[in-house]
Formats: structure tokens, sequence, C-alpha cells
């Protein structure tokens, strides 16, 4: 039971850029921190990496868990680019190579923390890998 509440955070992040990126841009308060749009895209990004490595080290497959940080980065910057087209279709937004490339760093940077952390006890305590499920 414990692999799908770590799974929930990739699939809830997914369904929430969705829908921050659906919203027409007179409906996304303006000003305060929404004036740091790339910085808001390299920490969406870091954290939606981060918790797609999560949900993926819950797989028990080999092939997976070889390259779990390359598929993490790839699913964070393939989905950065789908948001980025799917702006076209919604009114008052537009495509950003820019944002797409803050996001792109944004999931460098999360595969980075994840390899910097990944091996340490209470984390894999906390999130249960030391269990059997």
């Amino acid at each position: 039971m414990k692999k799908y509440l770590l799974r929930a955070p990739a699939i809830l992040l997914t369904v929430f850029i969705f829908m921050i990126s659906s919203l027409p841009l007179d409906r996304i308060p303006q000003g305060g921190i929404f004036t740091f749009d790339k910085l808001l895209h390299i920490v969406e990004y870091t954290v939606y990496t981060f918790s797609i490595a999560v949900a993926l080290r819950t797989f028990e497959s080999e092939k997976i868990e070889k390259y779990m940080l390359l598929i993490a980065c790839l699913i964070a910057i393939l989905y950065g680019a789908s948001d980025e087209f799917h702006q076209i279709f919604v009114n008052g937004r537009s495509a950003s190579i820019l944002d797409w490339f803050a996001d792109i760093i944004g999931a460098l940077i999360g595969t980075f923390l994840y390899t910097r952390i990944r091996d340490y006890k209470w984390l894999n305590t906390w999130l249960g890998y030391d269990q059997a499920d």
C-alpha cells in the first residue's frame, strides 16, 4: 500500500501542472511570487522530477532501477515540452521556449538532488524502501 502513496505525489503534480496550464492568463494571480516566472518553473520541475524518481523507485524492475534517474528526467522534460505545447491552445497563453528551458533546469536539479540524498538511511526508512510491502 505504501508504494501507491509514494506514487501519488508524481500523479498529483502531473494533474496540478496541467490544471494550472489550462487556466487563461487573466485567471492566474499576478504579482508577488508570480513575477518570478522562470524561478517558479525551475522549482516546480525540481519537485516534479524528484517525485517521479521516488515513484519509479517503487517499481520492482531491474531495468527501471538501472535507468530510473534518466527516465525521471526524460519524463519531466517531455512533460514540460507537452505542457508548453498545450498552452498554445489556452486562451491568453502561449508556448515559451524559455519556460521549457527553465523546466529542463528544474528537471536536472531534481535529478541531482535525488542522487545526493537517495542513499540516506533515514530517507529510505521514511519512504519505506527498506520494508517489505
